[in-house]
């Protein structure tokens, strides 16, 4: 090894750099959204099988017939896809609520529809970054 640290930022540049746009607009938009101290390289490639599993279900696969298992040859066996994962346990990454894919998410839609519009940058300026990620339990009495 030749000594050089890779921290987990570089990781997640290297996993994110090559990905098509299909998979890559809404996975960037919902890490821009999270606060930077929750984006671990888990985080991201929990988001990423997500995303996968998503892209992979919404693929329509040719039905195949089941096919007759002859005993006597060692033939490989036929794989189907596995079924889809019920809605209840599929988090959207856009607004971390559960039973929606990002693609499907209103609160997307209606924050891109604002994005196109224009109005993206009514409330520049408005606050800083840090109210956005600032959380009242982490507040102590000095």
């Amino acid at each position: 090894m030749a000594g050089i640290a890779v921290d987990d930022h570089d990781i997640i540049l290297t996993l994110t750099l090559g990905l098509p746009s299909s998979v890559c607009d809404p996975i960037i938009i919902s890490f821009d959204l999270t606060n930077p101290a929750k984006l671990t390289l888990d985080v991201v490639i929990t988001r990423l099988l997500n995303e996968e599993t998503h892209q992979t279900s919404s693929q329509s696969y040719p039905t195949a017939a089941t096919p007759t298992i002859n005993s006597s040859t060692n033939e490989a066996l036929v794989v189907s896809p596995a079924c889809q994962c019920p809605l209840n346990e599929i988090t959207c990454f856009f607004c971390e609520k559960k039973k929606h894919y990002c693609d499907a998410c209103h609160e997307r839609k209606a924050w891109l529809s604002h994005k196109t519009s224009g109005g993206a940058h009514v409330a520049e300026g408005a606050f800083s970054a840090e109210d956005l990620w600032s959380n009242d339990d982490d507040d102590e009495a000095i």
